[in-house]
């Protein structure tokens, strides 16, 4: 697993996004965007990746996407990507981060 997250939620690279999946256990991520935020920008940075290049989504208990925010490994707020349920739609109301 690249980043120990709250309950064992899934996280994967696609591109320029970051997409976790709710486990549905423990804490949602949701709840714990802060400490996620936190914990991926500690783990991206061990391994040289800046943080801030990628988009963080994240698909939630009810299967939806949405997007976490941040700014300079800091937790920034939500994007509501919609209600949707297709990562590919998701990724395409993302906003993504500035080169």
């Amino acid at each position: 697993m690249f980043a120990q997250l709250p309950s064992g939620h899934t996280v994967t690279f696609d591109g320029s996004f970051i997409c976790l999946e709710d486990s549905g256990e423990g804490r949602s991520i949701t709840n714990a965007a802060e400490q996620i935020i936190r914990q991926l920008e500690t783990a991206t940075a061990a391994y040289g990746i800046d943080l801030d290049r990628y988009a963080v989504i994240y698909r939630d208990t009810m299967g939806n996407w949405d997007q976490l925010l941040h700014l300079e490994g800091r937790f920034a707020g939500f994007k509501i990507l919609g209600g949707t349920d297709d990562l590919e739609t998701a990724k395409a109301r993302a906003a993504l981060p500035v080169s």
